[in-house]
């Protein structure tokens, strides 16, 4: 017996043994075995709870790398979607645009074809003929409109406005950019329209 170990109560009390405890030598091994069977009993539980324990664990451990691994999958998912849907919101703006674009030009162009409406029709009211004839009788009134028609373009005060352009409160007053340029464009003389020194025949 290893000198180091201390000695239990069983090793003192074996110690303490006669031989006069030969007659119950068979009750002390019972009992012995008895003990031992416990004893064993006790490990086997404590064996099944340690593996029990270290499986609880490694199932936690798994639980968790598989919920890290879901959100991983989740996250990738979403900017995928986030993505997809800024794409299709990007492409929808450049669809709206390019409507907008399409639209502006039609009522550029329809503007520009009632400009020349009421311009065939203001040549008509001066001269009293047919516009093709009036066309061909007004050539230099016709060009001297286009070059009014340029000069007052825009809106006064914003980038896009010529020399003589109006003020927005004067084309709502007038009820229009046509009607305004009918107004003011009646109010010349036919020396003042075709004058090569007005400003719309000079720029």
């Amino acid at each position: 017996m290893n000198s180091t170990f201390p000695q239990s109560h069983l090793i003192i009390y074996l110690k303490t043994l006669t031989t006069e405890s030969l007659d119950k030598w068979s009750e002390i091994e019972d009992a012995l075995r008895e003990r031992k069977n416990v004893l064993k009993q006790e490990l086997r539980e404590t064996k099944a709870l340690e593996k029990a324990l270290a499986k609880a664990e490694a199932k936690a451990k798994k639980d968790a790398e598989k919920a890290q691994e879901k959100a991983k999958k989740d996250a990738e998912k979403a900017k995928a979607k986030a993505q997809k849907d800024a794409e299709k919101a990007q492409e929808k703006a450049k669809k709206d645009a390019q409507k907008a674009d399409a639209k502006a030009r039609e009522d550029v162009e329809k503007t520009k074809k009632q400009e020349q409406d009421e311009y065939l029709k203001i040549l008509q009211g001066i001269h009293g003929d047919t516009p093709k004839t009036k066309v061909k009788k007004s050539t230099k009134t016709q060009s001297s409109y286009k070059n009014y028609s340029i000069w007052t373009n825009g809106i006064k005060g914003q980038d896009n406005a010529g020399f003589g352009a109006p003020t927005q409160k004067e084309l709502d007053s007038s009820g229009g950019r046509r009607e305004w340029k009918k107004i003011q464009w009646g109010i010349l003389t036919k020396e003042q329209k075709d004058d090569p020194t007005a400003p719309w025949n000079s720029c």
